[in-house]
């Protein structure tokens, strides 16, 4: 027998060997990946949710970085249960970052889907990404809609926050202000990512994912979503203040990158940008400016603009009502809100502006430093706290005294008010007239 012979029979049987537990000769068409750091107490509703899901070519990549619970047990038990599950084992904790990078480079898939230990995936969640990227080929990601596990809040909540997506997906906009990609419910091309050396960057430490889509917009990766349910997220609010400092910080940066495509930003402009009245007026900078380089689609940019901002936004005020937020800005002789167009009378005390609609009560707004004006309590708002909830009231006809709850359609007429006291005549025959008495400390009206 040659050596040639024994040596190929020997390489062959180490593959066998070490690629037990990781390697399979057929190349799967999805690698998800997770990383997860002592989350024994959620874990297996994450593993369980890839698991069961109704696309079944994939590998199932997770990255336990030196957990110190019975996270390693949990994993072992399921690798056991389905060769698809792949685990590997920092001895130490070395950070989502360098977890996730080594997941990216471990990925033998076409397409690679992000999956966080917390999360649960729905079932049709990479079945429905899959589809999406095969029919589209110019698309390098897409994500989609994404619950708050705790809250179970109603579908349409996350598809509202993001209509402008829903005519067109060009996060190449939206991402210059905020990071806008639900990274929980990602899925995206491992040859786009390898073509241009995209990996998670510890310098951007807490605004990681962010960075990551920012180079694939850098590179013109072109990234979607689609409007369906496809991760339900839960959030955390126990990182210690200095995470979200640098979070802030690392996200600047990321702001300031994306605009440079057109010019560079002054701090200023940086620091004031999260400000509706910053943004438009950056807007407006940057669309004269792409009129002439074309950097990216100009009816695309047009189209955002003029969804959320006025034409003008250097002539107009940002107010944040109790119950909206909205640009009410200069057209012709008068002023308008910029999302419903309903006319609007605009005065000026000092630093009070004072806007009267059709049927209500002027309401006041006060100038803050954010460069918006922001509702005060008067004689036409107050806080009321029931015995079995707590909401703003808002005057919403003059003529009736009627006032209505902000938080929902409940509605009723004040039918008495002096002295520190309130009586309400709901509207709904089921209610009965309440009364409230004005506690000074509370600065609101408490149910008697």
């Amino acid at each position: 027998m040659s050596k040639k012979f024994l040596l190929g029979v020997g390489t062959a049987l180490f593959l066998l060997v070490s690629g037990a537990t990781y390697c399979h000769f057929s190349k799967p068409t999805v690698s998800v990946i997770m990383a997860t750091y002592n989350r024994a107490d959620l874990l297996s509703r994450a593993v369980k949710s890839i698991l069961n899901q109704t696309y079944k070519d994939f590998e199932f990549i997770i990255v336990d970085d030196g957990s110190t619970d019975h996270t390693e047990k949990i994993l072992t038990g399921y690798a056991k249960q389905d060769s698809r599950i792949k685990i590997i084992k920092n001895e130490k904790n070395e950070g989502l970052v360098a977890s996730r990078n080594k997941s990216l480079e471990l990925a033998r898939g076409k397409y690679i889907a992000i999956m966080d230990s917390d999360d649960q995936a729905f079932p049709n969640r990479l079945e429905k990404s899959l589809k999406v990227l095969k029919e589209n080929p110019d698309v390098q990601a897409v994500s989609g809609a994404t619950y708050d596990i705790e809250k179970k809040l109603d579908p349409d909540v996350f598809l509202k926050w993001d209509d402008y997506h829903k005519i067109n997906n060009d996060f190449s906009i939206s991402m210059m202000f905020k990071n806008t990609f639900p990274n929980p419910a990602a899925m995206f091309r491992s040859e786009f990512i390898k073509k241009h050396n995209i990996k998670y960057d510890t310098e951007y430490e807490a605004a990681e994912d962010y960075d990551f889509w920012k180079q694939f917009i850098m590179n013109g990766g072109k990234i979607i979503t689609i409007y369906e349910p496809l991760t339900l997220i839960r959030r955390h609010s126990t990182n210690v203040p200095e995470y979200y400092k640098k979070m802030a910080i690392n996200s600047n940066k990321i702001h300031a990158e994306l605009i440079s495509r057109f010019y560079k930003p002054e701090p200023e402009e940086i620091e004031t940008l999260h400000t509706p009245v910053t943004e438009c007026q950056m807007l407006e900078k940057i669309s004269h400016i792409n009129e002439e380089k074309n950097i990216i689609d100009q009816e695309s940019l047009t189209r955002y603009r003029l969804n959320n901002c006025p034409k003008n936004s250097r002539d107009a005020y940002y107010v944040k009502h109790l119950g909206w937020e909205d640009f009410i800005s200069k057209e012709g002789d008068g002023y308008v809100r910029h999302s419903t167009k309903e006319k609007v009378d605009v005065q000026e005390q000092d630093d009070i502006l004072i806007l009267t609609f059709e049927n209500i009560a002027p309401l006041k707004f006060k100038l803050n430093i954010e460069n918006g004006y922001y509702q005060t309590y008067g004689d036409n708002t107050f806080i009321l706290k029931h015995n079995y909830w707590e909401d703003e009231m808002y005057l919403i006809n003059k003529e009736k005294n009627e006032y209505c709850r902000f938080s929902n359609q409940d509605c009723g007429i004040l039918i008495k008010k002096g002295n520190g006291r309130i009586e309400i005549k709901w509207n709904n025959p089921y209610y009965d007239v309440e009364k409230f008495e004005f506690d000074k400390k509370e600065n609101k009206y408490i149910q008697k």
